[in-house]
């Protein structure tokens, strides 16, 4: 019995050393693994974060990220890297990562966030939804996912997402931010501006927030309030150029043609290849007449976006005030080239033609102006005139007719379809066409 008990003794203290074995076998390994993708998710975390001057290799993001989750949430807009290609390679870091520890969420939300940058969308939606899979409360999953069903234009999606964000994190600024966007391209302005109010009190220097209420406020033709905006988004953040550009568009609507001119300076300072900023300027300076200065902006928007078909048709409306016409109608004939569908340009061009007396071409660009545009009351008056002008005077007050369907206050339809009456000696008809003109003339003034 004694032995019995000896031998029993003696092998329970050799299994006791065989498990200690196995677990300091265990635990060594642990610290390989662990430290092994400490150091992938650094290197990957630095590759996704390339433009950042900021980033050092000396830093343990990893660790700062799993302690700290509102770190993830504050930094999220700061996530830049120089090349797409960097993107690539971080995500395939992650992914190693996750082969290793498959329900490391961490690594999971930044694989999603890199197929984001990818435009890979449903694949990112994935990832976020596993790391939500794994925990439930994890909100910026929810933030990301959010984000990522816009792309794909799931309005409704993404604001649900948001909103799960913020029932987790009421404090989660950026949540409140990009929910008011969605609020407010649903036309739910009074909610948009909510959120973004909340976002502001949240988070008092968070300039994009300023930025989008006064977008809203635009919209809500609060001008005022707008520009109070972004002239607080411009303190918050001066190298941010967007409330440049916003701020100098409500300046235009009210007539400030210098000082939105000022803005749009401003903001092609910050950045001198904002082909839009320059665009912008070049049409406050048609405004104010100041027609070289125009067509030197619109110039350097066409230089450095040479697709710009908008640019190219106010070149050429400037043109036209210049009486440049052949260069003018080259312009519209770009931004045609550029954009079929585009019926102003067809319209404009048609006008230069009619200048030049160039009447039968110029009624094929009405026509397709017309084609493109069916409800354009002006292309049919001036498709009339061009028809007038070769004599086809029925042809002719069957446009000016038809304008006046569309626009019945429209006084220079009635003028010119009783002139094309007088042609045809319907001198009672004209006569009863010229005293609309008048009592419409008189009651525009």
């Amino acid at each position: 019995m004694d032995k019995s008990k000896n031998e029993n003794k003696t092998l329970s203290k050799k299994e006791s050393f065989e498990i200690s074995k196995i677990e300091s076998s265990i635990s060594i390994t642990n610290k390989i693994l662990s430290a092994g993708i400490e150091e992938l998710f650094n290197k990957a975390f630095i590759k996704m974060n390339s433009k950042d001057v900021s980033i050092s290799k000396d830093i343990n993001y990893l660790s700062i990220l799993e302690t700290n989750t509102n770190i993830l949430r504050t930094l999220i807009y700061r996530f830049e890297s120089k090349r797409i290609e960097d993107y690539k390679i971080a995500m395939g870091m992650f992914t190693s990562i996750l082969e290793l520890k498959p329900r490391h969420t961490l690594s999971l939300a930044m694989k999603g966030f890199c197929k984001n940058k990818l435009e890979i969308f449903e694949g990112a939606i994935e990832d976020y939804s596993k790391v939500i899979e794994i925990n439930p409360m994890y909100a910026y999953a929810y933030f990301q996912r959010g984000n990522s069903k816009l792309h794909l234009k799931n309005i409704w999606g993404a604001i649900e997402d948001y909103s799960k964000a913020i029932e987790i994190v009421p404090n989660y600024a950026f949540a409140y931010n990009n929910r008011g966007t969605q609020n407010y391209r649903l036309g739910k302005y009074d909610d948009a501006i909510q959120d973004y109010s909340k976002a502001i009190e949240l988070d008092p220097v968070y300039s994009l927030a300023y930025n989008n209420r006064g977008a809203i406020k635009v919209v809500m033709k609060l001008y005022e309030g707008a520009l109070e905006d972004y002239s607080k988004a411009i303190e918050l953040d001066p190298v941010y150029d967007s409330p440049y550009l916003n701020s100098g568009r409500v300046k235009v609507k009210t007539k400030k043609f210098q000082s939105a001119i000022m803005d749009y300076s401003k903001a092609i300072e910050i950045d001198p290849k904002n082909d839009i900023a320059y665009y912008l300027r070049g049409s406050a300076k048609a405004d104010l007449k100041i027609y070289e200065g125009a067509v030197e902006d619109y110039s350097k928007a066409i230089e450095l976006n040479p697709m710009y078909a908008l640019a190219y048709n106010n070149r050429g409306v400037v043109k036209v005030d210049m009486k440049l016409f052949e260069g003018a109608i080259e312009d519209f004939s770009k931004a045609i080239e550029l954009n079929p569908k585009d019926n102003d340009a067809y319209y404009n061009r048609g006008g230069t033609k009619l200048k030049l007396e160039m009447f039968k071409s110029a009624i094929e660009d009405y026509s397709k102006a017309i084609e493109i545009e069916p409800k354009n009351a002006d292309a049919y008056v001036n498709r009339g005139s061009a028809k007038f002008k070769l004599e086809m005077f029925k042809s002719a007050i069957e446009d000016y007719s038809k304008a006046i369907e569309i626009e019945p206050k429209n006084a220079k339809a009635y003028n010119y379809r009783g002139i094309s009456k007088a042609a045809l000696k319907d001198f009672d008809g004209s006569a009863k066409d010229k005293s609309i003109y008048k009592r419409l003339s008189k009651y525009a003034k």
